[in-house]
């Protein structure tokens, strides 16, 4: 029963909350089909499920994402035989990309869905490989030439670089949402030109003759002629 409420019955009730709520806000609008996905342009709806289909075109793939998870912790929980389960787990992956392909979940249109589609892309391809060269280690359970080893760093290789670069792009993506760089570059202007005063008057306490000899000389401030 608790595998069933919270890995097939939460998803379920949150897309159908989503189909609820695209529902109110098509009807809200009325006639009017130009907006293909209304709920990104309610900000209550926003606020309260952004979080389940923001950077989708379509809202519900959501759900596409949990059942493929469903499936691939189905097949490692209950999968007794190693070799079964691995291409069962290949087969759910080459229909969720394909799926993945024919369906384009993220609006290719535009700079941030292009950079989402590619790094869902670049992930299944990454669990491809390393699927693929599970299939080769489990052929030849003990293996250590040269090959085997070679094969292994290229696996940790791909994720660590597959990794990296999400990481990269998201904080490059956060950077320019919230504009950080540039509160950044505002504050270490202020706390520059705060700490030049503070030289200069440091400098005019350690040499008090310098202010003196200023308001003393009387050439001081008349112009050439």
């Amino acid at each position: 029963p608790g595998i069933i409420l919270y890995t097939i019955g939460l998803p379920v009730a949150a897309m159908f909350m989503l189909y609820r709520a695209n529902r109110k806000v098509q009807s809200r609008q009325g006639s009017d089909k130009k907006h293909h996905h209304p709920l990104y342009d309610d900000k209550k709806y926003v606020f309260r499920y952004g979080l389940l289909y923001s950077g989708y075109r379509l809202y519900w793939w959501e759900l596409v994402i949990s059942a493929r998870k469903v499936c691939i912790i189905m097949l490692a929980s209950f999968g007794f035989d190693n070799s079964l389960q691995l291409h069962y787990t290949l087969g759910v992956m080459f229909a969720a990309f394909a799926l993945h392909y024919i369906a384009l979940p993220f609006d290719t249109n535009n700079d941030e869905g292009q950079v989402l589609h590619g790094l869902e892309r670049n992930s299944m391809l990454s669990v491809f490989f390393l699927l693929w060269a599970a299939t080769f280690f489990l052929l030849r359970r003990k293996c250590d030439a040269p090959s085997c080893v070679f094969l292994t760093i290229l696996v940790v290789f791909s994720n660590v670089v597959v990794i990296l670069v999400a990481i990269r792009m998201f904080v490059k993506h956060f950077m320019i949402r919230t504009k950080l760089s540039e509160h950044v570059t505002k504050a270490a202007r202020k706390v520059l030109s705060k700490s030049k005063k503070m030289n200069v008057l440091n400098s005019m306490k350690s040499n008090p003759l310098n202010g003196k000899n200023a308001k003393t000389n009387p050439m001081h401030g008349k112009k050439k002629k």
